[in-house]
């Protein structure tokens, strides 16, 4: 399946979605992982299939978003949101969700990791660049920058409904969507748990299988990877047991060797965005 099959069906799910759920002027707020490079390992599926023909940014997803505006979606106006995160609380994240299917996963692990990306000079945490490339495809009014940190006032929630035409915001929802929380994987201000190892061989073979083959056939081995991931990986936590951490924690250390590296980064941001993001913890 080439990339503009693959792009037709995920618009297909898209306008299902808008019409299904939707508000009433059929506007719709997508927020799908899929769409977010991971960092920490090498995944390549569907949407960051390798296709030449748009070589102008550095994100694969940037990439997928102009093709799917220019050459699939028809169905109003396409946007883009941005919401904005501390790296370094980022990426822990990222690493504690990813935790489940690295066989290894402890602190020592996470910091080799994190000390790789930035000898490797990784700038999928540079937010200024995707700035750049962001206005180098899209109009400044089809884009809208959020901090994450923002999230609890009432301002980041007024600033959303407006960009999608949403006119109506209480206080009250502001009270009911701050105290939605899900899948927090956060213990305190500065650990993440490890998750118990799962689903290691349906991972694998995703990596491992680029999405533009059959999608029937993946499906079908995606379900026996699923069976033998039920029968391997309490063995596969028996064996590696000794070897996995409980946390993951953002020392002082560490985030100083982080920061060091990320802050000609923020220091673009805040020139950007005309704001101080070192308010912000970044």
């Amino acid at each position: 399946m080439n990339i503009h099959q693959e792009s037709s069906q995920f618009c297909h799910h898209i306008r299902s979605l808008q019409k299904s759920k939707g508000s009433p002027n059929n506007s719709i707020v997508l927020s799908y992982e899929q769409l977010c490079t991971p960092v920490l390992n090498n995944v390549l599926s569907f949407p960051f299939l390798q296709y030449n023909e748009y070589d102008f940014t550095t994100f694969p997803i940037i990439r997928f978003l102009n093709y799917l505006s220019n050459h699939i979606w028809s169905y109003g106006h396409f946007r883009v949101l941005l919401t904005f995160r501390r790296q370094d609380e980022l990426l822990a994240s990222l690493y504690s969700q990813m935790s489940n299917r690295i066989c290894r996963a402890s602190q020592g692990d996470f910091e080799k990791r994190l000390d790789k990306y930035i000898n490797y000079g990784g700038v999928y945490i540079d937010w200024s660049k995707w700035i750049d490339e962001l206005y180098h495809v899209f109009s400044h009014d089809s884009i809208c920058l959020l901090f994450m940190e923002d999230m609890s006032t009432y301002k980041f929630w007024q600033d959303l409904s407006a960009f999608i035409g949403e006119t109506t915001f209480s206080e009250e929802d502001l009270s009911r969507l701050t105290s939605m929380v899900k899948n927090r994987r956060r213990l305190s201000s500065d650990t993440w748990e490890i998750r118990p190892l799962k689903d290691i061989t349906r991972h694998t073979l995703k990596r491992k299988w680029p999405a533009s083959h059959d999608s029937y056939v993946r499906s079908l081995s995606f379900g026996a990877a699923s069976c033998i991931d039920t029968l391997c990986c309490p063995f596969l936590r028996l064996a590696f047991q000794t070897q996995r951490g409980n946390t993951i924690s953002l020392t002082p250390e560490l985030v100083g060797r982080l920061r060091d590296y990320i802050a000609p980064f923020n220091e673009r941001l805040s020139q950007q965005l005309n704001r101080d993001v070192a308010s912000l913890g970044y």
